[in-house]
């Protein structure tokens, strides 16, 4: 006997509107995080590509270091809002809830990374 996985359904009320806000957010990052990691990419050969200034707060990254830290944590940031909206298309909305946690965490852990390489 085959069993069919089973899905959750979305949250309902104010819960479905910050679900929804959460996604819409996400896809923003999955589809312009990967441009910005080639731009980041392009900043160890060129000053400031297309005129763009990297900053986190008040803090303009410079160094390799902080580069490589933004570059990382773009990229993760990238792939995991590309997991999250594969989970939640599939209806796996504990897992993407999970996953969704863990990108706010990694984003607040990489921005205080770069800042305390900051000079």
């Amino acid at each position: 006997m085959a069993t069919t996985p089973t899905t959750q359904q979305e949250p309902t009320g104010v819960l479905r509107l910050l679900w929804w806000s959460a996604g819409l957010f996400l896809e923003n990052v999955a589809l312009v995080g990967p441009v910005f990691v080639v731009i980041e990419i392009l900043s160890f050969f060129v000053e400031k590509p297309l005129g763009l200034e990297f900053r986190i707060g008040n803090i303009v990254v410079e160094t390799a270091a902080q580069r490589v830290l933004l570059i990382a944590l773009t990229l993760g940031c990238s792939l995991a809002a590309i997991w999250f909206l594969r989970l939640r298309h599939r209806g796996k909305l504990k897992q993407a809830l999970i996953l969704l946690i863990l990108f706010y965490l990694f984003v607040i852990l990489g921005t205080i990374l770069i800042l305390l390489t900051s000079k």
